[in-house]
């Protein structure tokens, strides 16, 4: 599937295409995104920039072309009709589904958002568009008597605005490419891997390990933006996985590069963080498990591991698994007043022949377990 994505900031915050066209890939479906879209312009300017986008719509094979209007302020609803029709015209020529990025209000403004659902719906029924309605399932919270579920009434403890209450935060986006993945696909995002609302969860797992211990060698736990955003670049090439039990997450473990040199891609690392009540109970050896059965049929050929040195129970649980102590790099961090070694230990996933390929970027349809 070739998508084209034709809009402003609202659009490219957070790198939100290339989330979409991640999502994608977990889901199995084969997606190549295109950006055209330029800070503050609304789609009246696209249309002035005429040669540009015309030939992208005409000539550049897409399946798909996604509209995004200027949001705040939002522009006139009939100017606004008449250059989707226009845009929309262009894609039925070149044999493109069009689709209108439904928009959101100004936090401080939430009373604008009727007004943006009503001219989008209006607009995808009158030229049989698809309609990617993120204002309406995420950022409408307008009336008390309105009982429809949305994401800030049933998650108001998720801040999906940016710092100047317009733009998306990296939660924010994250709901935009789901809704634009669960529009464009069928499939419900749910079935994605370890999403947003459960990132809270893990970044507090995470957290005592790093004020409290020299487990992690961080001094400050990661804002929200910073985990959200490892999580997604990790996700991009590597499984991230969650141990969740009566709808609470209890643990996590995810895979990553240790280095970056390209002999080194068929090498991955490990790391793997539980919540108290988890440990002891075969947790993390399960999710190494299933870790392990993933990378291995991306085509990874190494896993490591990188354990500080008085953390004998995580030394012990990776011998006990299978992993052998490859390098020992004393004193070389400082934290909570101590100078600590570290322990590189190391476990073969499979032999150590000639490959043909690069590793597969993780796809959760393929690599399931």
């Amino acid at each position: 599937m070739r998508v084209l994505f034709i809009g402003n900031s609202h659009t490219y915050f957070n790198d939100m295409p290339a989330l979409f066209a991640a999502f994608c890939r977990h889901g199995g479906v084969d997606t190549e995104v295109t950006m055209l879209s330029h800070s503050g312009q609304s789609l009246e300017w696209h249309r002035k920039e005429y040669f540009e986008t015309r030939f992208n719509i005409l000539h550049g094979h897409y399946d798909i072309c996604i509209l995004q209007q200027h949001a705040h302020p939002f522009p006139d609803p009939e100017v606004t009709g008449k250059t989707v029709g226009e845009f929309i015209a262009l894609c039925r020529a070149a044999g493109t589904r069009p689709a209108l990025l439904m928009t959101w209000a100004e936090k401080a403004h939430p009373e604008d958002q009727a007004i943006m659902i009503e001219v989008y719906q209006k607009m995808a029924a009158e030229h049989d568009a698809l309609l990617i309605p993120v204002g309406q399932v995420g950022y409408m919270d307008i009336a008390p008597e309105d009982k429809g579920e949305t994401v800030r009434r049933e998650h108001p403890e998720i801040e999906l605005y940016w710092t100047d209450g317009k733009h998306a935060s990296v939660y924010g986006s994250y709901l935009v490419a789901a809704t634009v993945y669960a529009t464009l696909t069928g499939k419900s995002a749910k079935d994605l891997p370890a999403t947003a609302a459960d990132l809270p969860e893990m970044r507090e797992i995470y957290r005592p390990f790093v004020e409290r211990t020299a487990v992690s060698f961080e001094y400050q736990v990661p804002t929200p933006e910073e985990f959200f955003l490892r999580f997604t670049q990790h996700i991009a090439q590597f499984p991230w996985l969650v141990w969740e039990e009566q709808g609470r997450v209890l643990g996590y473990a995810y895979a990553g590069a240790p280095w970056e040199r390209a002999a080194y891609r068929w090498c991955a690392e490990s790391s793997v963080y539980l919540a108290p009540e988890a440990r002891g109970r075969g947790v993390g050896k399960a999710l190494y498990q299933a870790l392990e059965d993933i990378l291995r049929r991306q085509g990874y050929r190494t896993l490591y591991a990188l354990v500080t040195t008085d953390n004998e129970a995580s030394i012990g649980f990776h011998e006990a698994i299978g992993f052998v102590r490859r390098a020992f790099f004393p004193n070389c961090g400082y934290k909570l007043g101590t100078w600590h070694g570290v322990v590189w230990l190391e476990k073969q996933l499979a032999p150590p022949d000639a490959p043909t390929s690069f590793p597969e970027p993780w796809c959760r349809e393929e690599h399931s377990i």
